[in-house]
């Protein structure tokens, strides 16, 4: 902006300075737009491969395959399900008669199926009627009333593994008893689960990382940004220490030419320090204002001596008494001293500059003879 208003101004170099900081931040900003195309676009085709369909696809199939192990292992509870509550349907008498028998029965259906807990309760009253568990470490877990009331109007109720679990539960109400409830356990694969919570995690990543698209090429774009606003920076101050030192030995030599034009002859350059053609200007430019000066002083003593002779030569002109006429090529009178007016009778501004043809017409034969 400085030099810019300096420019302005008229003041010498500010220009040039100015087309030197222009140049050195073309040099930087075109190549550095040039990689900034350039990276976007392959940037934005690097991004296009991270989310690309196919990828979404490999990671929908990867929760979807885990979801899907986990429904199969759904519906092979619901039909444990569906086969323990038909037999335990029939055994409405054995139940309220002997529950200790009714209960091993219940583990017959646990051990044929391989399932790690099996229970009868009434949640009304809130008592356990058949407790069947492969060990003491598999307690019984009250469902939520929610599933409760779903499973009291006939449904079967699916409960999928919790945080941290691999157990599916399954709730479904007895017919032909008052309010008895069959519930059960069925352990999936530990491993199966944890990978579907990290399938699960990945995937939310994924799908927040491709929201947040946008946002990791603006912030790209402003790191860029940023990067390439320090190197245009550097190529300023560049411009500006290498305009400096090419500018000011030019600046003295066109403030000592103005002076030079003005008829200062006497203006000098002052020596450069730095070797090379600018020193090799400056030298030369005072030797030529040197040499001009001296030649003028020449031709302003070499005038002097002129007018002094033609001062002289006008003086003894006017002494003599012979009249005495100048005449130039032209035939025009240059000259008439005080004794030819005198003689001719005539006034100096009658004959000066006229043609002697038309003055002196008595005088044409001589003139003839002497051309």
């Amino acid at each position: 902006v400085f030099l810019y208003l300096e420019q302005r101004r008229g003041t010498a170099g500010a220009g040039l300075h100015l087309r030197f900081v222009a140049l050195f931040s073309l040099i930087a900003i075109i190549p550095a737009i040039v990689v900034a195309a350039f990276a976007s676009v392959t940037l934005n085709r690097g991004l296009d491969a991270w989310f690309s369909q196919r990828t979404q696809a490999i990671v929908d199939s990867a929760v979807s395959v885990a979801e899907a192990y986990i429904r199969e292992h759904s519906e092979a509870t619901r039909n444990d399900v569906a086969a323990i509550a038909a037999d335990l349907s029939q055994q409405k008498e054995l139940f309220d008669k002997d529950k200790t028998d009714f209960a091993r029965r219940v583990a017959r259906h646990a051990a044929i199926r391989g399932l790690p807990g099996v229970f009868v309760f009434d949640p009304t009253v809130k008592r356990l009627d058949a407790n069947v568990t492969v060990n003491e470490q598999v307690k019984f877990i009250v469902p939520e009333p929610s599933a409760i009331e779903k499973a009291g109007k006939g449904e079967l109720v699916i409960i999928p593994p919790g945080q941290g679990g691999n157990i599916v539960r399954a709730l479904f109400k007895l017919q032909n008893y008052d309010n008895e409830f069959l519930y059960l356990y069925k352990p999936i694969n530990p491993e199966v689960i944890d990978q579907l919570s990290k399938t699960r995690a990945a995937k939310l990543e994924f799908d927040q990382l491709r929201e947040q698209r946008t946002g990791v090429q603006l912030t790209f774009a402003m790191m860029y940004g940023v990067v390439t606003f320090v190197f245009l920076l550097a190529a300023i101050w560049a411009g500006l220490w290498f305009s400096d030192r090419l500018v000011a030995p030019l600046v003295r030599l066109l403030d000592a030419s103005r002076r030079v034009s003005t008829g200062d002859l006497d203006a000098r350059v002052e020596a450069i320090a730095s070797p090379g053609d600018l020193a090799t200007l400056a030298s030369t430019f005072n030797l030529m204002t040197g040499q001009i000066k001296k030649q003028r002083d020449e031709l302003v003593a070499t005038n002097e001596t002129l007018d002094d002779r033609r001062r002289f030569t006008e003086a003894m002109l006017e002494g003599v008494s012979a009249g005495v006429i100048g005449i130039n090529p032209e035939g025009n009178i240059s000259l008439v001293n005080r004794s030819a007016l005198s003689l001719l009778g005539r006034k100096e501004g009658d004959l000066l500059g006229k043609q002697t043809e038309a003055c002196l017409p008595d005088f044409r034969p001589l003139f003839e003879q002497a051309l």
